[in-house]
Protein backbone atom coordinates (compact mmCIF):
# COMPACT_ATOMS: atom_id res chain seq x y z
CA UNK A 1 0.00 0.00 0.00
CA UNK A 2 1.58 3.19 -0.86
CA UNK A 3 1.64 6.25 1.10
CA UNK A 4 -1.07 8.61 0.15
CA UNK A 5 -0.52 11.48 2.11
CA UNK A 6 2.81 12.18 -0.43
CA UNK A 7 0.62 12.07 -3.24
CA UNK A 8 1.90 15.68 -4.89
CA UNK A 9 5.47 14.22 -4.53
CA UNK A 10 4.62 10.90 -6.31
CA UNK A 11 6.32 10.24 -10.10
CA UNK A 12 4.33 9.04 -12.93
CA UNK A 13 4.85 5.48 -12.21
CA UNK A 14 4.41 5.94 -8.91
CA UNK A 15 0.89 7.54 -9.45
CA UNK A 16 -0.07 5.65 -11.90
CA UNK A 17 0.55 1.87 -9.36
CA UNK A 18 -1.71 3.78 -6.38
CA UNK A 19 -4.09 4.37 -8.95
CA UNK A 20 -3.94 1.17 -10.00
CA UNK A 21 -4.00 -0.18 -6.52
CA UNK A 22 -7.58 1.89 -6.00
CA UNK A 23 -9.04 0.35 -8.84
CA UNK A 24 -8.52 -3.30 -7.13
CA UNK A 25 -10.20 -2.51 -4.33
CA UNK A 26 -12.72 -1.09 -5.92
CA UNK A 27 -13.28 -3.56 -7.84
CA UNK A 28 -12.92 -6.21 -5.06
CA UNK A 29 -16.16 -3.66 -2.95
CA UNK A 30 -17.97 -3.84 -6.04
CA UNK A 31 -18.35 -7.71 -6.20
CA UNK A 32 -18.86 -7.90 -2.68
CA UNK A 33 -21.94 -5.60 -2.63
CA UNK A 34 -23.67 -7.36 -5.87
CA UNK A 35 -23.23 -10.84 -4.32
CA UNK A 36 -24.42 -9.69 -0.68
CA UNK A 37 -27.66 -8.12 -2.76
CA UNK A 38 -28.04 -11.19 -4.90
CA UNK A 39 -28.08 -13.51 -1.71
CA UNK A 40 -30.66 -11.58 0.46
CA UNK A 41 -33.52 -13.91 0.99
CA UNK A 42 -35.86 -14.08 4.07
CA UNK A 43 -33.11 -15.97 5.72
CA UNK A 44 -31.16 -12.86 6.19
CA UNK A 45 -33.51 -10.30 5.97
CA UNK A 46 -35.72 -9.21 8.77
CA UNK A 47 -39.03 -8.93 6.98
CA UNK A 48 -41.55 -8.21 10.40
CA UNK A 49 -41.42 -4.81 12.06
CA UNK A 50 -42.95 -4.00 15.08
CA UNK A 51 -43.41 -0.91 17.46
CA UNK A 52 -45.04 -0.39 20.52
CA UNK A 53 -45.72 2.49 22.86
CA UNK A 54 -48.22 2.79 25.64
CA UNK A 55 -51.76 1.63 24.48
CA UNK A 56 -50.38 1.99 20.86
CA UNK A 57 -48.93 -1.28 18.47
CA UNK A 58 -48.22 -1.20 14.79
CA UNK A 59 -47.03 -4.21 12.72
CA UNK A 60 -45.13 -4.52 9.15
CA UNK A 61 -44.81 -7.72 7.81
CA UNK A 62 -43.17 -8.24 4.15
CA UNK A 63 -42.95 -10.97 2.04
CA UNK A 64 -42.64 -12.61 -1.48
CA UNK A 65 -46.36 -12.82 -1.86
CA UNK A 66 -47.88 -10.21 0.14
CA UNK A 67 -47.62 -7.02 2.35
CA UNK A 68 -49.66 -6.78 5.45
CA UNK A 69 -49.87 -3.82 8.53
CA UNK A 70 -51.77 -3.76 11.38
CA UNK A 71 -52.20 -0.97 13.84
CA UNK A 72 -54.30 -1.53 17.34
CA UNK A 73 -55.54 0.32 20.33
CA UNK A 74 -56.10 -0.98 23.64
CA UNK A 75 -57.57 0.57 26.47
CA UNK A 76 -58.18 -1.70 29.53
CA UNK A 77 -59.09 0.99 31.57
CA UNK A 78 -62.55 1.90 29.38
CA UNK A 79 -62.70 -1.89 27.93
CA UNK A 80 -62.02 -0.52 24.75
CA UNK A 81 -59.84 -1.76 21.58
CA UNK A 82 -59.59 -1.07 18.04
CA UNK A 83 -57.42 -1.97 14.83
CA UNK A 84 -57.02 -1.59 11.29
CA UNK A 85 -55.24 -4.15 9.04
CA UNK A 86 -54.55 -3.83 5.11
CA UNK A 87 -53.07 -6.72 3.14
CA UNK A 88 -52.38 -6.54 -0.44
CA UNK A 89 -51.06 -9.55 -3.08
CA UNK A 90 -50.99 -9.29 -6.64
CA UNK A 91 -54.59 -10.66 -6.61
CA UNK A 92 -56.31 -7.97 -4.21
CA UNK A 93 -56.43 -5.06 -2.03
CA UNK A 94 -57.86 -5.72 1.27
CA UNK A 95 -58.81 -3.44 4.36
CA UNK A 96 -60.62 -3.47 7.99
CA UNK A 97 -61.36 -1.29 10.40
CA UNK A 98 -62.87 -2.48 14.06
CA UNK A 99 -63.90 -1.38 17.50
CA UNK A 100 -65.12 -3.56 20.28
CA UNK A 101 -66.65 -1.79 23.46
CA UNK A 102 -67.33 -3.47 26.22
CA UNK A 103 -70.01 -2.07 29.04
CA UNK A 104 -70.08 -3.12 32.76
CA UNK A 105 -73.40 -4.71 32.13
CA UNK A 106 -71.23 -7.38 30.57
CA UNK A 107 -72.59 -6.88 26.81
CA UNK A 108 -70.62 -5.53 24.40
CA UNK A 109 -70.84 -3.41 20.92
CA UNK A 110 -68.86 -4.10 18.15
CA UNK A 111 -68.19 -1.59 14.82
CA UNK A 112 -66.61 -3.27 11.76
CA UNK A 113 -66.26 -1.77 8.38
CA UNK A 114 -64.19 -3.87 5.11
CA UNK A 115 -62.77 -2.90 1.51
CA UNK A 116 -62.17 -5.26 -0.53
CA UNK A 117 -60.64 -4.81 -3.82
CA UNK A 118 -59.82 -7.04 -7.04
CA UNK A 119 -59.49 -6.99 -11.02
CA UNK A 120 -62.98 -7.39 -11.27
CA UNK A 121 -64.91 -6.75 -8.34
CA UNK A 122 -65.02 -3.71 -5.37
CA UNK A 123 -66.53 -4.90 -2.34
CA UNK A 124 -67.43 -2.89 0.82
CA UNK A 125 -68.75 -3.97 4.41
CA UNK A 126 -70.05 -2.18 7.68
CA UNK A 127 -71.38 -4.05 10.53
CA UNK A 128 -72.44 -3.25 13.92
CA UNK A 129 -73.98 -5.44 16.85
CA UNK A 130 -75.66 -3.02 19.21
CA UNK A 131 -75.20 -4.72 22.91
CA UNK A 132 -75.45 -8.07 21.57
CA UNK A 133 -79.48 -7.47 20.81
CA UNK A 134 -79.14 -6.28 16.92
CA UNK A 135 -76.94 -7.13 14.33
CA UNK A 136 -76.97 -4.18 11.43
CA UNK A 137 -75.38 -4.75 8.07
CA UNK A 138 -74.86 -2.66 4.62
CA UNK A 139 -72.85 -4.38 1.86
CA UNK A 140 -72.08 -2.67 -1.58
CA UNK A 141 -70.42 -4.73 -4.48
CA UNK A 142 -69.78 -3.16 -7.64
CA UNK A 143 -68.85 -5.12 -10.90
CA UNK A 144 -68.52 -3.98 -14.50
CA UNK A 145 -71.98 -5.32 -15.06
CA UNK A 146 -74.06 -4.57 -12.61
CA UNK A 147 -74.38 -1.94 -8.92
CA UNK A 148 -75.80 -3.84 -5.74
CA UNK A 149 -76.05 -2.94 -2.02
CA UNK A 150 -78.41 -4.29 0.58
CA UNK A 151 -79.30 -3.57 3.97
CA UNK A 152 -80.57 -5.47 6.93
CA UNK A 153 -80.91 -6.20 10.82
CA UNK A 154 -81.43 -9.02 13.18
CA UNK A 155 -83.06 -8.30 16.04
CA UNK A 156 -82.77 -10.52 19.22
CA UNK A 157 -84.37 -8.62 21.99
CA UNK A 158 -88.22 -9.49 22.03
CA UNK A 159 -91.28 -8.66 24.23
CA UNK A 160 -94.67 -9.97 24.17
CA UNK A 161 -97.82 -8.40 23.70
CA UNK A 162 -101.78 -9.71 24.16
CA UNK A 163 -102.93 -7.47 21.65
CA UNK A 164 -101.41 -6.83 17.69
CA UNK A 165 -99.03 -4.15 18.33
CA UNK A 166 -99.41 -0.75 16.91
CA UNK A 167 -97.49 2.70 16.10
CA UNK A 168 -99.69 4.08 19.04
CA UNK A 169 -99.36 1.50 22.17
CA UNK A 170 -95.73 0.66 21.76
CA UNK A 171 -92.75 3.04 23.06
CA UNK A 172 -89.62 3.77 21.54
CA UNK A 173 -88.08 1.72 23.80
CA UNK A 174 -89.99 -1.71 22.19
CA UNK A 175 -90.11 -0.22 18.52
CA UNK A 176 -86.25 -1.46 18.75
CA UNK A 177 -87.45 -5.32 19.97
CA UNK A 178 -89.18 -8.20 18.07
CA UNK A 179 -93.25 -8.38 18.94
CA UNK A 180 -94.65 -11.90 20.05
CA UNK A 181 -98.21 -11.76 19.63
CA UNK A 182 -100.68 -14.66 18.06
CA UNK A 183 -97.78 -16.92 17.50
CA UNK A 184 -96.09 -14.70 15.28
CA UNK A 185 -93.21 -12.14 15.10
CA UNK A 186 -93.01 -8.98 14.42
CA UNK A 187 -90.93 -5.99 14.21
CA UNK A 188 -91.53 -2.19 13.74
CA UNK A 189 -90.94 -0.09 9.92
CA UNK A 190 -89.70 2.85 10.52
CA UNK A 191 -90.27 3.70 7.39
CA UNK A 192 -94.17 2.38 6.82
CA UNK A 193 -94.47 3.67 10.83
CA UNK A 194 -96.38 0.41 11.49
CA UNK A 195 -95.02 -3.38 12.70
CA UNK A 196 -94.86 -5.95 10.02
CA UNK A 197 -94.06 -9.63 10.17
CA UNK A 198 -90.74 -10.75 10.96
CA UNK A 199 -88.84 -14.12 10.02
CA UNK A 200 -86.16 -15.54 11.60
CA UNK A 201 -83.70 -14.83 9.29
CA UNK A 202 -83.85 -10.90 9.37
CA UNK A 203 -85.03 -8.27 7.67
CA UNK A 204 -83.48 -5.88 4.67
CA UNK A 205 -83.73 -3.85 1.93
CA UNK A 206 -81.75 -4.80 -1.61
CA UNK A 207 -81.02 -2.64 -4.36
CA UNK A 208 -79.40 -3.64 -7.94
CA UNK A 209 -78.79 -1.34 -11.10
CA UNK A 210 -77.39 -2.85 -14.57
CA UNK A 211 -77.47 -1.09 -17.78
CA UNK A 212 -80.70 -2.03 -18.39
CA UNK A 213 -82.57 -0.23 -14.96
CA UNK A 214 -83.11 -0.67 -11.36
CA UNK A 215 -84.55 -3.51 -9.35
CA UNK A 216 -85.46 -2.62 -5.76
CA UNK A 217 -86.50 -5.11 -3.14
CA UNK A 218 -87.62 -3.65 0.29
CA UNK A 219 -90.09 -0.89 1.84
CA UNK A 220 -89.25 1.91 -0.27
CA UNK A 221 -90.15 5.72 0.20
CA UNK A 222 -89.51 7.66 -2.42
CA UNK A 223 -89.59 11.64 -2.63
CA UNK A 224 -89.85 13.40 -5.93
CA UNK A 225 -91.39 15.88 -7.84
CA UNK A 226 -91.07 14.71 -11.38
CA UNK A 227 -91.40 10.95 -13.09
CA UNK A 228 -90.48 11.90 -17.01
CA UNK A 229 -90.95 9.18 -18.67
CA UNK A 230 -92.76 5.19 -18.78
CA UNK A 231 -95.29 3.31 -16.45
CA UNK A 232 -95.54 2.27 -12.87
CA UNK A 233 -96.99 -1.15 -12.34
CA UNK A 234 -97.11 -3.65 -10.44
CA UNK A 235 -99.16 -6.09 -8.13
CA UNK A 236 -100.05 -3.31 -5.24
CA UNK A 237 -99.53 0.31 -5.60
CA UNK A 238 -100.42 2.58 -2.33
CA UNK A 239 -100.74 5.88 -2.22
CA UNK A 240 -103.17 8.43 -0.86
CA UNK A 241 -103.39 11.24 -3.94
CA UNK A 242 -102.70 11.44 -7.75
CA UNK A 243 -103.06 13.57 -9.79
CA UNK A 244 -103.45 14.01 -13.86
CA UNK A 245 -100.69 15.51 -16.12
CA UNK A 246 -100.74 19.14 -15.60
CA UNK A 247 -102.45 18.71 -12.14
CA UNK A 248 -105.97 19.83 -12.56
CA UNK A 249 -107.54 17.09 -11.14
CA UNK A 250 -106.75 15.02 -8.17
CA UNK A 251 -108.26 11.49 -7.35
CA UNK A 252 -107.98 10.84 -3.44
CA UNK A 253 -108.22 6.95 -1.81
CA UNK A 254 -108.81 6.41 1.56
CA UNK A 255 -108.05 9.81 3.04
CA UNK A 256 -110.93 9.64 5.27
CA UNK A 257 -110.05 6.48 6.72
CA UNK A 258 -113.16 4.65 5.93
CA UNK A 259 -113.47 1.20 4.27
CA UNK A 260 -113.20 3.01 1.30
CA UNK A 261 -113.81 5.95 -0.02
CA UNK A 262 -112.69 7.34 -3.23
CA UNK A 263 -112.90 11.20 -4.11
CA UNK A 264 -112.00 13.33 -7.41
CA UNK A 265 -111.32 17.12 -6.94
CA UNK A 266 -110.96 19.64 -9.25
CA UNK A 267 -107.14 21.28 -7.95
CA UNK A 268 -108.16 25.08 -8.78
CA UNK A 269 -110.45 25.94 -5.71
CA UNK A 270 -109.87 22.45 -3.89
CA UNK A 271 -113.75 21.93 -5.32
CA UNK A 272 -114.90 18.03 -5.00
CA UNK A 273 -117.19 16.83 -7.62
CA UNK A 274 -117.42 13.55 -6.94
CA UNK A 275 -117.03 10.72 -4.13
CA UNK A 276 -117.40 6.94 -3.45
CA UNK A 277 -118.12 6.08 0.40
CA UNK A 278 -118.25 2.75 1.99
CA UNK A 279 -118.80 2.34 5.62
CA UNK A 280 -119.19 -1.33 5.72
CA UNK A 281 -122.98 -1.40 5.22
CA UNK A 282 -123.55 1.07 2.75
CA UNK A 283 -122.04 2.44 -0.51
CA UNK A 284 -122.70 6.19 -0.98
CA UNK A 285 -122.11 8.08 -4.15
CA UNK A 286 -122.02 11.97 -3.95
CA UNK A 287 -121.82 15.00 -6.85
CA UNK A 288 -120.96 18.57 -6.06
CA UNK A 289 -120.51 17.04 -2.07
CA UNK A 290 -124.69 16.36 -2.38
CA UNK A 291 -125.97 12.50 -1.94
CA UNK A 292 -127.57 11.77 -5.12
CA UNK A 293 -127.62 7.47 -4.55
CA UNK A 294 -126.95 5.02 -1.55
CA UNK A 295 -126.84 1.23 -1.97
CA UNK A 296 -126.97 -0.95 0.97
CA UNK A 297 -126.41 -4.75 1.34
CA UNK A 298 -130.15 -5.91 0.79
CA UNK A 299 -129.33 -4.05 -2.67
CA UNK A 300 -132.10 -1.38 -1.81
CA UNK A 301 -131.15 1.45 -4.09
CA UNK A 302 -131.94 4.72 -2.46
CA UNK A 303 -131.57 7.93 -4.59
CA UNK A 304 -131.33 11.18 -3.13
CA UNK A 305 -132.08 15.07 -3.89
CA UNK A 306 -134.07 15.69 -6.96
CA UNK A 307 -134.24 13.25 -10.20
CA UNK A 308 -134.89 15.73 -13.05
CA UNK A 309 -135.68 12.64 -16.55
CA UNK A 310 -136.93 15.45 -18.97
CA UNK A 311 -134.14 15.03 -21.11
CA UNK A 312 -134.58 11.52 -22.07
CA UNK A 313 -137.41 8.19 -22.39
CA UNK A 314 -137.57 6.46 -19.32
CA UNK A 315 -138.73 3.06 -20.21
CA UNK A 316 -139.63 -0.21 -18.21
CA UNK A 317 -141.13 1.66 -15.18
CA UNK A 318 -144.92 0.39 -13.80
CA UNK A 319 -147.20 2.79 -15.04
CA UNK A 320 -148.77 4.63 -12.12
CA UNK A 321 -152.43 3.47 -10.65
CA UNK A 322 -155.08 6.26 -9.84
CA UNK A 323 -156.51 5.35 -6.66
Amino acid sequence: MFDLSGISKMNYKELRNAVQELYDSYIKLKRLVEDSLDNIDESNLATAFRKKLNNHASTLKITAESIESRVSYEDLENNLSKYSTIQQTAEQISATVAQNQEYTDGTAEKLSSSFTMTADRISTNVVKVKRDTTRLYSSVNQTAEALESIVGKDIKARFEKDVMPTEKNTTDVEKEKICKYGGRLYYFNQITQSWREYTEGGVNSAFKQTADGFELNGCVSISGDLITSGTITGTDIQGGQFYNANKTTRLELGMDGNLGDLRLYRVSGDKEIFAVFDNGTNVLLKAFEHPILSVGETRTVRPSGTWDFSSCNVVGLPQSVSE
